[in-house]
């Protein structure tokens, strides 16, 4: 094999790295509007004053995140976990106290495309 296809191969996939951060930072811009008109509703962001807590449909995404990333530390599994909650939200999966406050959250199945909620989840 001559040294010119294994420069266009080396060009190709050096080419292909260098669009990685331009691709995440596409991908992280429709998770946050996916994030937005699906979650934003119930699960708010930042500070959350005293008064605006009796609006709250459910518990606050940092609340949430504190619990799943407690009980499941490595990413991938926090992902599986959280991917399978959101699709088949049941009682005994659930990992916060929140639940006889706001109860259970309704499936995003069909809401959701795998795809889409799999972005949103590694956002976050």
């Amino acid at each position: 094999m001559s040294g010119y296809p294994k420069k266009m191969l080396l060009n190709a996939i050096l080419a292909a790295f260098m669009a990685l951060p331009v691709y995440s930072q596409i991908r992280k811009a429709e998770a946050e509007k996916l994030y937005k008109a699906h979650c934003s509703l119930c699960h708010r962001t930042g500070i959350i004053k005293n008064v605006d807590k009796s609006r709250l449909l459910g518990p606050p995404v940092n609340e949430v995140m504190y619990h799943v990333k407690e009980r499941y530390p490595i990413r991938v599994d926090a992902i599986r976990f959280m991917f399978d909650y959101v699709m088949k939200p049941e009682v005994q999966k659930a990992l916060c106290a929140s639940m006889d406050r706001f109860g259970m959250m309704p499936s995003m199945k069909g809401v959701l495309s795998g795809k889409e909620l799999r972005a949103v989840l590694e956002m976050m």
